[in-house]
């Protein structure tokens, strides 16, 4: 496969993890009032929900940072992009590669969040569960590691004279999950309204959020 059919792919797989992350962003990391939207729909629907973010989140962007193979597998991967292609020819393979993997050592703490993840079947990780802190990682960490990887990957694509992508702005249409709030609004409003009504009972308002 040619270093330009591969890009045209790890592409999607750089704007599926854009998507991941906005769209948690989106639900799970705004503003106050959204949190209660979320508690006050399904509380514990959408506690499930971010779990399940927070293990596809890390996932993403360590496939993207696999080596190049595992064991005789090949991976879809920024690695195999850079060493098993006519790329370990060009004049500044040196330097993407040393780019690549220092990239790679920031991203350690999700990797590890990933190894927590695939030791589902580990005895030590399950019987110490509750002791075993979950790996964390910020929306700061998250952010920095996707614009380093875009960095690297434009970088890679104007080396092979390929055109400049712009990989927030290319996703800018996608509305991640404001049609489901904006539903989610209306139907507390509209509960709300019949629970002044006495037509309903009314919501709770003083829960402790889950997401903070």
């Amino acid at each position: 496969m040619t270093p330009e059919r591969l890009i045209s792919v790890l592409h999607e797989e750089v704007i599926y993890a854009h998507l991941l992350h906005e769209t948690f962003f989106q639900v799970f990391d705004s503003t106050e009032d959204v949190t209660r939207l979320l508690e006050d729909s399904d509380e514990q629907f959408f506690l499930l929900i971010n779990s399940i973010y927070l293990d596809a989140i890390p996932l993403s962007f360590t496939r993207l940072l696999d080596p190049a193979k595992t064991g005789s597998k090949d991976n879809l991967s920024l690695f195999y992009l850079i060493e098993q292609t006519s790329l370990s020819a060009h004049n500044d393979f040196g330097k993407w590669l040393s780019d690549l993997k220092t990239i790679r050592e920031a991203a350690q703490k999700f990797f590890d969040a990933r190894n927590k993840v695939t030791g589902h079947l580990d005895l030590v990780i399950n019987a110490n569960r509750a002791s075993i802190p979950r790996p964390s990682f910020s929306r700061t960490d998250i952010q920095e590691i996707y614009h380093r990887i875009t960095t690297w990957l434009n970088e890679v694509r104007l080396g092979l004279g390929l055109p400049y992508c712009s990989y927030n702005i290319g996703v800018a249409n996608f509305q991640y999950a404001r049609p489901l709030l904006l539903t989610l609004g209306e139907g507390r409003k509209s509960l709300n309204q019949k629970a002044a009504a006495g037509q309903v009972p009314k919501l709770p308002s003083d829960k402790v959020s889950p997401y903070s």
